[in-house]
């Protein structure tokens, strides 16, 4: 069994202890709002059925000048929301290779900016 996919990130965390908001930034978490700002872990869950959050996992790859790194982005509560990121779907997305939408957890590692 391999291990499960996991990256950092920092999102944003509303007043009912939701996370919203992520960014590779905490400035940039900041701009969506004035809940605390944590340094998040992102790690893909081995059963999706009662899973709190999705996100999308790039995979590592080179289109022209433009380098994606390997990782979790687009962390929402539902998988809709992750859909609504890319103009023809994730699916599309899925077809080229560029990564998976996956259910995960979120687990705060450190708060950033109360």
């Amino acid at each position: 069994m391999t291990a499960p996919r996991s990256s950092e990130r920092y999102m944003l965390r509303d007043e009912d202890g939701t996370f919203v908001h992520e960014a590779t930034n905490p400035k940039a978490c900041r701009m969506w709002g004035k809940g605390e700002v944590w340094r998040v872990r992102v790690t893909e869950r081995a059963n999706d059925a009662e899973a709190k959050y999705w996100a999308w996992w790039e995979n590592q790859y080179e289109n022209g000048p433009v380098k994606r790194e390997e990782g979790f982005e687009f962390v929402w509560r539902s998988p809709g929301l992750v859909d609504i990121c890319f103009a023809y779907g994730y699916k599309a997305e899925e077809e080229r290779g560029r990564g998976h939408m996956l259910a995960v957890d979120v687990e705060p590692l450190e708060l950033v900016l109360p």
